[in-house]
């Protein structure tokens, strides 16, 4: 039998046959002539190989597999209860090699979620956003209550940078059910914020200084009176997110669609600030309140 009958029969090719030879996962058969005369002992052999590695074992340990049994001189070897160091070694890979799969199935299973959650968005006409819908409908809300563009311009950037976290899988979607409990005089605050936060180079050095500070405090109030909402978003944020270092790199992150130097002052002062607000037990918070 030709090599290439062999590969034909055992469903691979002259290459994978040829590399098995290599390795010694295949013992080379002897010439005939001019080629090498492959017998059915290297076809059970090819489809022994193919069947382990199909199933996702290594081939270094199909190959000490295949050696131990070729020792053993038995074809199907009696149960026993002592394993051998390449039995055992074979299991450890197995169970290792199921744990991966149920990995991969559960990863496939939320990239099914997303693909559904993409294709309902285009069925809608909504066009493909990260960001949840109630996000959107949020920032839509806070800019029909603002009425300074310089602010506007400020929330519309915002609400870009968010389309970015929402990309990163930082936006998740308890995010619209969360928001929703925000007051009107929480939107007030915020608006006011924005307000503010776009004008800081309308000021004088002296009075552009109080405000950064003033803006800086005034969030900080407004998280520790929201302590509870606020342990919520970060709770629904993926477990990564949480650690102070995360934290600290998303508030970095913001100062790059900072409008101007001081625009970007009031994000480096709130990232020490917001992170042991974001990071702090809501209980304790409200102890030292």
């Amino acid at each position: 039998m030709r090599i290439s009958d062999c590969a034909d029969l055992t469903g691979t090719t002259v290459r994978t046959i040829r590399y098995y030879h290599q390795i010694g996962l295949l013992p080379t058969p002897e010439r005939v002539g001019a080629r090498r005369d492959y017998e059915l002992e290297h076809v059970a052999r090819v489809l022994r190989i193919r069947w382990l590695a199909d199933a996702g074992l290594p081939l270094d340990s199909i190959a000490a597999l295949i050696e131990d049994e070729s020792a053993g001189g038995q074809d199907e070897p009696a149960p026993r209860q002592d394993l051998s160091r390449v039995e055992e070694s074979t299991l450890h890979d197995l169970r290792a090699t199921h744990a991966g799969l149920d990995e991969r199935i559960a990863e496939l299973q939320a990239q099914r979620q997303r693909v559904a959650a993409l294709l309902q968005m285009a069925e809608s006409g909504r066009g493909l956003r990260a960001l949840p819908p109630g996000m959107d409908r949020f920032y839509d809300h806070l800019a029909r209550s603002v009425t300074d563009p310089a602010a506007l311009d400020v929330l519309r950037r915002e609400q870009r940078l968010a389309e970015l976290f929402a990309q990163r899988g930082l936006v998740p979607q308890e995010f619209d059910t969360l928001i929703l409990r925000l007051r009107e005089e929480d939107l007030s605050v915020i608006v006011d914020f924005y307000t503010r936060y776009a004008h800081l180079d309308d000021l004088a050095p002296e009075a552009a200084e109080a405000e950064i500070e003033d803006l800086v405090r005034s969030m900080t109030r407004w998280c520790k009176d929201n302590d509870g909402l606020t342990a919520e978003f970060v709770a629904a944020l993926p477990r990564w997110a949480g650690s102070p270092q995360a934290l600290r790199s998303l508030i970095r992150l913001t100062t790059l669609f900072a409008f101007s130097r001081r625009q970007a002052q009031v994000m480096h002062r709130l990232i020490p600030v917001m992170t042991d607000v974001l990071v702090s037990d809501p209980r304790r918070t409200k102890e030292t309140r």
